[in-house]
């Protein structure tokens, strides 16, 4: 609010403009905070499609 009013021409300071709010029942509007939208359906598993062995029989070995 001050530097809105140091823009216009006039010399308030932050505690000045403070009481000046407080006198004419002024409140400071925030910005909402952003959120995540939750999906609606969970993930699932992709089918074996390639056929790909997932559990060797031996370690390391090719």
């Amino acid at each position: 609010m001050c530097v809105v009013l140091n823009a216009q021409g006039f010399a308030v300071g932050r505690y000045k403009a403070r009481s000046l709010m407080q006198a004419l029942q002024l409140k400071a509007k925030r910005p909402k905070q952003h959120h995540y939208s939750v999906a609606g359906k969970p993930s699932t598993i992709a089918p074996n499609s390639l056929n790909r062995q997932f559990n060797p029989s031996d370690t390391n070995t090719h």
